[in-house]
């Protein structure tokens, strides 16, 4: 019996059952009558031929003879001899049952045979559906993504423009507020698209060399500037045994390393927030050995902490910890299934503990990198011999900051001396009974800061002050008028080798009798050496069809002391590229342009037969990765997306100088 469904495809095999019952009667006359003519022709036919075979062979056996006379006794003396006539009736008909089974079967097996071709079809609609509705799904995506990015464009660019400009202080927290609630917005549409891709399986992992504690670092870095604002301490530690760049995605490490310190700063009012890095190899499974590394990164928070009923809710898609939550601190609720997801892909996970309510959390997240042969920087010889048994003064009120600066000092040969108060560092002072070479003085502290300490220090130690130079470590910027008392001001988090040099250079400063802050200037490494092109008279070319989007660029240029000559479309783009007197340096291409966008005025430019090809830098609100890929794909050199901001593009315009400079070098040569 066969049961039908409310599927679709369930009525679809209820239909075709429906009609092979309704087959007409000369079909299924036709489709049955050779099994049941073979079957019936072919048990007659053994039915009469047995007989004659049977009971002659019977009688030859006991008799020794055949002869009428002698059958017709032994038939009658062996009743066995009647069921053998009697075959052809019993042969005949059993084999006209099968016959008919048989027929009954072949049915059966045609009917599931539809049934099969049909679902079979059915599924391949299915998928054919699946794949167009995922292409229209991605079509959206990134339609949505350039829709919504194109006007944020404009507010969060010219947002950042005002800043610029000469503002009253309420007017300035206006802009600012515009600008955090367009940065808000864009962090909830970059969660959606990330965790759509997620979904579909389309989130591509990079597989390139990095350095993990430079990454997880740089991602600290980005949310000092809120956590200075709600004068939360960030703090940063990492395994010193971390010795060789690996592979791996750093870009995506960033992601969640800024998702999980924003969260921390987000939900801690007062207190810190800890970023640890660890390390440890992956045991072999066989024999052999293997190459790959487990990076851990926890991230601690004094905040509000978690119940056990608020952990079951963190990872799943589109929630919180509870209704409040959401109300206070906003958030889609996708931050932490995007997290989550992103550590199993890289071969890891992520898990969170806290004691309750009110007591904090730790957030663990671990993923699997490679190692590769490509050894970190080491620190010079030379350089721990100038730290070596240096005293050092910390004066710092977190207990988790000074244990981290006697941690690193101590890693370097030099004696930390550490107080929580200024208080207490002037009662040593004033007993004279060390010698101090350097201090090191947090801004923030309760009753004397950093500032009103070394002011102190000026006015009643100076014979001491004048033999060490001092450090002011803040987590907010250091006013023009407060340079004087330091020689040098690091913000927090501090990395370690940052501060390692600018002790170093301090105290050798020091030691050969200069003044702080009057040593004499080095080029940076980023800092060119020889002739170089003014940067004003790089030629730069805007292709760009939007209004607003022309107005936001030219400022932002205009502020970074550049200027550039704007093009409505991509053909206007290769005609001003083609017919130029002097060759363009830089092109701001936007993808989307009427006539022809700037993916294609970008292949143009690429086949033209021209004496300098410039550097084409994508200003795009298109934000997926294959967009990424279709830009490289036409022979665009950089990928900036929109909504755009100065310092972004700053370092695009850099990156593309380098290029230009190198050229235009050649030419003075």
């Amino acid at each position: 019996m066969f049961v039908s469904t409310s599927s679709p495809n369930g009525l679809k095999s209820t239909a075709l059952w429906s009609d092979s019952l309704h087959m007409s009667e000369a079909s299924k006359r036709n489709s049955r009558w050779n099994a049941v003519h073979r079957y019936s022709l072919a048990g007659a036919v053994f039915g009469l031929v047995f007989p004659l075979v049977a009971i002659p062979l019977d009688v030859w056996l006991y008799e020794s003879t055949v002869s009428l006379a002698s059958a017709q006794q032994r038939f009658f003396e062996n009743p066995l001899l009647w069921i053998i006539a009697t075959a052809p009736i019993f042969l005949g008909l059993f084999a006209r049952i099968g016959g008919i089974r048989e027929d009954r079967i072949n049915d059966v097996v045609s009917f599931q045979d539809q049934i099969i071709e049909t679902q079979t079809s059915d599924l391949k609609q299915a998928l054919e559906q699946a794949q167009q509705a995922d292409a229209a799904k991605s079509v959206f995506l990134a339609n949505m993504s350039h829709e919504i990015r194109t006007p944020m464009n404009g507010v969060i660019g010219m947002a950042d423009v005002l800043l610029d400009t000469e503002l009253d202080p309420i007017q300035s927290d206006y802009v600012r507020t515009l600008r955090s609630s367009g940065e808000s917005l864009l962090v909830i549409l970059n969660d959606i698209l990330d965790f759509s891709k997620i979904e579909a399986g389309q989130m591509d992992l990079e597989h390139e060399p990095y350095d993990f504690c430079e990454s997880v670092m740089s991602g600290v870095e980005l949310m000092a500037a809120k956590a200075a604002a709600k004068q939360i301490e960030l703090l940063y530690l990492a395994d010193k045994s971390i010795d060789r760049m690996v592979r791996g995605d750093t870009t995506r490490l960033r992601q969640i390393v800024m998702n999980l310190v924003g969260n921390a700063v987000k939900f801690t009012e007062t207190g810190e927030v800890t970023v640890e890095v660890s390390s440890a190899p992956v045991e072999p499974t066989g024999s052999g050995s293997t190459n790959q590394r487990t990076m851990t990164v926890s991230v601690a928070d004094t905040g509000i902490g978690l119940s056990e009923e608020d952990k079951g809710q963190l990872f799943k898609s589109f929630s919180q910890a509870d209704s409040s939550t959401a109300r206070r601190f906003g958030g889609t609720g996708l931050g932490l299934t995007i997290c989550q997801s992103l550590t199993e892909l890289m071969g890891g996970g992520i898990r969170v503990d806290s004691k309750g309510r009110g007591h904090g959390s730790v957030f663990t997240f671990w993923i699997t990198v490679e190692d590769t042969d490509i050894e970190l920087p080491d620190d010079d010889n030379q350089d721990d011999k100038t730290l070596q048994d240096r005293m050092v003064l910390i004066v710092d009120d977190n207990k988790t900051n000074r244990m981290i600066l006697e941690a690193e000092t101590r890693s370097w040969g030099m004696i930390p001396k550490s107080f929580s108060s200024a208080d207490d560092a002037l009662r040593y002072l004033d007993l004279g009974s060390s010698h101090i070479d350097i201090a090191l003085l947090d801004m923030e502290m309760p009753g004397t800061n950093g500032l009103q300490l070394a002011e102190l220090l000026r006015s009643r130690f100076v014979l001491i002050t004048d033999a060490f130079p001092l450090v002011l470590l803040s987590s907010g910027r250091l006013a023009d008028k407060d340079d004087a008392l330091f020689a040098a001001a690091l913000m927090k988090p501090v990395r370690s080798n940052r501060l390692k040099t600018i002790l170093i250079d301090l105290l050798v400063s020091n030691q050969q009798g200069d003044s702080p802050g009057d040593e004499d200037h080095q080029p940076d490494e980023d800092e060119a050496v020889g002739p170089q092109p003014e940067t004003s008279q790089l030629r730069i070319l805007m292709a760009e069809d939007n209004a607003v989007n022309q107005m936001v660029t030219q400022a932002m240029l205009s502020n970074l002391g550049l200027s550039a000559t704007v093009v409505a479309d991509g053909v206007e783009a290769v005609a001003a590229v083609e017919n130029a007197d002097e060759p363009w340096d830089i092109i701001l291409m936007d993808m989307q342009m009427p006539n022809l966008d700037g993916l294609g005025a970008t292949e143009q430019i690429r086949q033209l037969e021209i004496e300098y090809q410039p550097r084409i830098i994508a200003l795009t609100a298109n934000a997926l990765q294959e967009d990424v890929d279709r830009c490289s794909a036409a022979g665009m050199d950089d990928f900036v997306t929109k909504p755009v901001r100065k310092e972004v593009l700053g370092e695009a315009l850099d990156r593309a100088k380098t290029q230009v400079n190198s050229f235009k070098l050649r030419d003075l040569a």
